[in-house]
């Protein structure tokens, strides 16, 4: 997962690109340690002042601060329909479900700390950051010949749907804010739509309209602001008083991320380049 995240004091942020090298970063942009692994990473995830990964080989490892191996599960056969997977940063058991394969931990409120995607290519998914919350969407085509995207929200302690909608965008990015109360999805540029739902209740935010488009999208911790940004620029919606503003960078940036204060965002770019910028 293509994924920039601030750790919990908000000094550092760790970049990612599958197949790429994971990064940490000081907030200038400047590469603090490379996670070097054996294997091609899926995903990338603070855990405390560690990282945590997960491989090709369905293995998920524990990093310290300076880069060295602490920690190594190996979930086996557990992965054998994964292309991709998304983390959530808890140490795991597995349990397996054929129509939603996740890894669970397994405490008095079972949480995903992993999916794999879809056996389909055209399938795509995400997690919240406390594995609460699950996005799945699949795409196809309708009846009418256009292709349709159906996206839901899942809650994996008890596999309860709680979430439905169907999309005309072909592909969809979400973002969910810390508590999982709201999630927001963005469609690449330049059709769209980009918009923000209450999990389970209405959108607080919808642009279906021509040139409405984003290719990363993060809600900010407390679910009020949205940014969702496109080559070029990010846009900032404030779901509380309805405002927008667009503030002019340089890139194309593949995944941005509030701090845990929403002051600031982080991007990274296509590129590889990692900035930060305050929210207007």
């Amino acid at each position: 997962m293509t994924r920039i995240e601030w750790n919990a004091d908000g000094s550092r942020l760790l970049a990612h690109r599958p197949g790429g090298t994971p990064r940490v970063h000081d907030l200038a942009g400047q590469v603090l340690v490379e996670i070097i692994p054996k294997m091609d990473v899926l995903d990338a995830r603070w855990a405390g002042d560690r990282v945590t990964t997960i491989d090709v080989g369905h293995r998920q490892h524990w990093w310290s601060p300076e880069g060295a191996v602490v920690r190594v599960i190996d979930y086996g056969d557990a992965g054998k329909l994964a292309a991709r997977a998304r983390l959530a940063a808890r140490g795991a058991r597995v349990i397996r479900d054929d129509q939603m394969p996740v890894v669970t931990q397994p405490d008095s409120r079972p949480r995903a700390v992993w999916i794999h995607d879809r056996p389909a290519a055209d399938a795509d998914a995400d997690i919240s950051d406390d594995g609460r919350r699950v996005v799945i969407a699949a795409s196809a085509v309708a009846e009418s010949g256009r292709r349709q995207t159906t996206w839901s929200v899942h809650a994996p302690d008890d596999n309860r749907e709680i979430h439905t909608e169907v999309s005309d965008a072909e592909r969809l990015v979400f973002a969910f804010d810390v508590e999982a109360r709201r999630l927001a999805y963005a469609a690449p540029m330049p059709m769209g739509p980009i918009g923000v739902v209450e999990v389970g209740g209405d959108h607080l935010l919808a642009y279906p309209e021509y040139m409405s488009g984003a290719d990363a999208v993060s809600l900010d911790p407390r679910g009020v602001i949205a940014a969702f940004a496109a080559p070029g620029r990010i846009r900032f919606d404030d779901l509380a008083s309805g405002s927008t503003l667009t503030l002019a960078i340089d890139g194309a940036p593949v995944a941005i991320a509030f701090s845990p204060d929403s002051r600031a965002l982080a991007y990274l770019t296509d590129d590889g380049k990692v900035a930060v910028v305050p929210v207007p």
